[in-house]
């Protein structure tokens, strides 16, 4: 074998088994949960009138992300409660969102969409001048644990103090071993979201 090939050779081995090793340790191992509890920080349930859910990204054929499907479920658990006067949903999916929420109960009256956002920031700066004038306590935004560093900054960044409420995303799908690697995965992504958001001042 020509050592210009052999070279190639065990480059290609050496990064399989890179990843091979990063595999087996992220199903073996809590390193997924770990990660998702520091980048919600603690798992609270702040009241305020209004609560802001995010969504995730867009719909696929009109069917809900996993991770906006559970921002629903926790919706309207939290409406449920009579804690929250208004949900603001904001995002690609908020208006399949808001069909999920009318269906399980929640006034549709109740459910103001903000469907222009593409980004987190962009539900930042939308949502922050839909909220304008308003008094009261800071409302409460609502989004998955992995999430909710960048969300919440960026809310900051752009004048809206909000309360986080993050829901056990991550977290919950961590539990079992086979979505460990898919978990992984999410939580890279978004540790290169926060480093790009930060670096353009937007957190």
């Amino acid at each position: 074998m020509p050592p210009r090939i052999a070279r190639l050779f065990r480059f290609v081995v050496g990064v399989f088994a890179l990843i091979g090793v990063v595999v087996v340790l992220t199903v073996a191992t809590t390193a997924t949960t770990v990660w998702g509890h520091r980048l919600s920080g603690p798992i609270i349930e702040p009241t305020s009138t209004v609560l802001i859910v995010l969504t995730g990204a867009g719909p696929i054929d009109g069917m809900l992300s996993e991770s906006s499907y559970w921002r629903c479920i926790y919706a309207i658990r939290a409406w449920r409660t009579g804690s929250f006067q208004r949900i603001l949903l904001s995002g690609e999916q908020s208006a399949v969102m808001k069909r999920l929420l009318v269906s399980e109960g929640v006034p549709s009256d109740r459910v103001d969409l903000e469907d222009k956002a593409r980004s987190t920031r962009e539900s930042a700066l939308l949502t922050a001048a839909m909220l304008s004038g308003q008094s009261g306590p800071p409302p409460v935004l609502m989004t998955s644990d992995y999430h909710m560093f960048r969300a919440r900054r960026c809310f900051e960044k752009v004048g809206l103090a909000v309360a986080p409420r993050p829901i056990p995303d991550a977290i919950k799908r961590s539990a079992e071993w086979y979505n460990r690697p898919t978990i992984l995965a999410i939580e890279i992504v978004e540790v290169s979201k926060i480093v790009g958001y930060r670096l353009r001042g937007w957190i």
